[in-house]
C-alpha cells in the first residue's frame, strides 16, 4: 500500500475527490471513474462518477482504529447529512464471491463513493471541511 496515486492518469474531473479521500488515515483508494460522454462498457456515464476505497488494516483481518472513525463519518455523511440539492452522493460496498476472492478472507471487502449530478470538486470540498472539523 505504499505507492504512488496515479493522478496523472485519472479522469480530469475526480482528481480533487481522490485527493480528499486519500488524504483521510485509515483508508486507500483503489480505482476511480469520472464519467465519459460516449462511454465504453467499463467507464460511467457522464454526470456519474465514483471513487472505490478500502480500509487499512491494523493487523490481519481487522481494519485500524482510523480506517473505523474515517467509514464510520463518510457512511454518516452520504447517509444522513450531504445535502441532495448538491446532487446524488452514496456509499456503497463489494466483496467478490468466495471462490473469486483471490485476496483472502478478511481483505475482500471495497467501498465506493458515488455521485450522479453532483460536482466532484463540492464533494471534495466538504470532504476537506470534515476532516478539518473531525481528524484534527
Amino acid at each position: 500500500m505504499g505507492y504512488e496515486i496515479p493522478y496523472d492518469e485519472m479522469d480530469s474531473n475526480i482528481v480533487g475527490l481522490v485527493k480528499a479521500l486519500s488524504a483521510f488515515e485509515g483508508i486507500y483508494t483503489i480505482d476511480s471513474c469520472g464519467g465519459h460522454q460516449n462511454n465504453k462498457h467499463y467507464q460511467l456515464p457522464a454526470g456519474s462518477w465514483e471513487v472505490s476505497f478500502k480500509l487499512r488494516p491494523a493487523r490481519q483481518y481487522s481494519p485500524s482504529v482510523n480506517a473505523w472513525l474515517t467509514l464510520e463519518l463518510l457512511v454518516y455523511t452520504f447517509c444522513k447529512c450531504y445535502s441532495p440539492d448538491k446532487g446524488h452522493v452514496r456509499i456503497t460496498t463489494f466483496s467478490p464471491s468466495p471462490q473469486h476472492n483471490f485476496s483472502g478472507p478478511g481483505n475482500s471487502i471495497s467501498f465506493a463513493l458515488e455521485g450522479t449530478d453532483a460536482d466532484p470538486d463540492d464533494v471534495a470540498l466538504y470532504l476537506r471541511e470534515l476532516k478539518k472539523e473531525y481528524f484534527r
